[in-house]
């Protein structure tokens, strides 16, 4: 049943990508179809045409649906593109994710908070022109920016990666370009992204004050934190001849490997009276907790919840259906 769910919620998200309809027009045919679907399960007997199941098909593609519109901000009254992009507005933004910088700029992911005096919602992608003397940007910080929103460009070559079509799959449809000496950097409330950020931060921070050569120090947070930002070319171009470059990029390999060994670590436990699921809730809570310190990038959070049901799983202590257990992962992750 699980591999239909997210197969079905698959469907729904293509169709949502594919026609742009309104996440108000997809949560009312679920609010209908849930009751509907309930008091049909309740009547329905095994023989006959299965009215139940298609109607929780439906209800879970109208979710895939409902996620899409969601994230790309159709209908929404608050998104910033119901307002006009020309009119000249402060903008105040809040880094959700700092990204790779090349040689001439710095580039975030950041949430639109406001437009001039109005609360507003969606993501803009933030461009700063690299500057010596400016301090870059962490996660939860807010800013203040007088520079208008521009249309992200499409590849100038064929066959060339469309970013502009990768972010926009991610709700973002225009950048802000500008310098650090544009903007006014205000303090932003917390957010649990941001305090797994800092952390991660921390710890770099206590690493580069042991005796590590650079490439080693690179190598240490790929391997521990995910972090590649830091390998050299020709180090990474090692990795990648010898086969081994998905070392370097914390996910289910080393999720497993940190399972496996929270599961005998922590087998003791079993004696004691409920000793299975005190266990149990320790691994999953030791697991999130690792995806914390290592900044709960989007590997690490799908290889977590991945390895989460396989704990479950052992927990059980009963053959399950490996495919189940992908299924349950794609489908909570799609939903989230």
């Amino acid at each position: 049943m699980s591999i239909k769910l997210t197969l079905w919620v698959i469907l729904g998200i293509v169709i949502g990508y594919q026609f742009e309809g309104t996440p108000l027009l997809s949560l009312l045919v679920m609010l209908v179809l849930l009751p509907l679907a309930y008091v049909i399960g309740k009547r329905q007997h095994g023989e006959g045409f299965p009215f139940f199941e298609v109607l929780i098909a439906l209800t879970t593609i109208s979710l895939g649906i409902l996620v899409v519109g969601i994230s790309l901000g159709r209908g929404m009254l608050s998104h910033y593109s119901t307002k006009n992009l020309e009119t000249e507005e402060i903008w105040r933004l809040k880094v959700e994710e700092v990204l790779k910088p090349n040689d001439y700029s710095q580039s975030y992911i950041t949430r639109v908070v406001a437009v001039g005096d109005t609360r507003a919602s969606g993501k803009l992608l933030l461009n700063l022109t690299l500057d010596s003397v400016a301090k870059p940007l962490k996660v939860d910080d807010e800013l203040l920016s007088l520079t208008n929103p521009e249309a992200i460009r499409p590849p100038l070559n064929p066959h060339q990666f469309d970013y502009q079509d990768y972010l926009q799959k991610q709700g973002i449809q225009h950048q802000i370009r500008t310098n650090y000496r544009s903007i006014i950097v205000t303090q932003g409330s917390k957010t649990l992204f941001g305090m797994a950020s800092n952390f991660r931060e921390h710890i770099i921070s206590k690493l580069k004050s042991r005796n590590f050569g650079h490439q080693e120090l690179g190598v240490i947070q790929a391997l521990i934190l995910g972090k590649r930002d830091d390998i050299s070319e020709a180090t990474y171009n090692d990795y990648k001849n010898a086969g081994a470059v998905h070392i370097l990029a914390v996910s289910g390999l080393h999720v497993g490997i940190i399972l496996f060994l929270l599961e005998f670590l922590l087998s003791p436990l079993e004696r004691l009276p409920k000793g299975k699921t005190i266990k149990l809730i320790f691994v999953v809570l030791l697991l999130w907790s690792y995806a914390f310190v290592a900044g709960l990038s989007p590997s690490i959070v799908r290889a977590v919840t991945m390895f989460s049901f396989v704990a479950y799983s052992l927990y059980l202590n009963r053959p399950t259906n490996s495919f189940n257990i992908i299924a349950l992962s794609m489908l909570f992750i799609y939903i989230g």
